[in-house]
């Protein structure tokens, strides 16, 4: 009866990581896109304005664009090469 449990344990922890990695492949693709990042720079000076939990979600959204900005580099050195 434990091992059942374990191993459906296991299984959905797979599952989650699964789910997780692609929930990530998508945002990096969508924030590739420069329109998504001035949008993600407005929220993120928005929220950034808020407070202590302003602050959280401006360092994220900072990172998201710090991300972004990589991938829009990339790809266009990408299409010179």
């Amino acid at each position: 009866m434990r091992s059942k449990a374990l191993a459906a344990a296991k299984l959905r922890a797979g599952q989650a990581r699964s789910d997780l990695q692609g929930g990530l492949r998508r945002l990096r693709s969508s924030l590739s896109h420069p329109s998504c990042l001035a949008a993600a720079a407005l929220v993120g000076f928005a929220l950034g304005r808020r407070g202590a939990t302003g602050v959280v979600a401006g360092m994220l959204a900072k990172a998201l664009l710090a991300q972004g900005a990589a991938l829009l580099i990339a790809k266009a050195q990408q299409r010179q090469s």
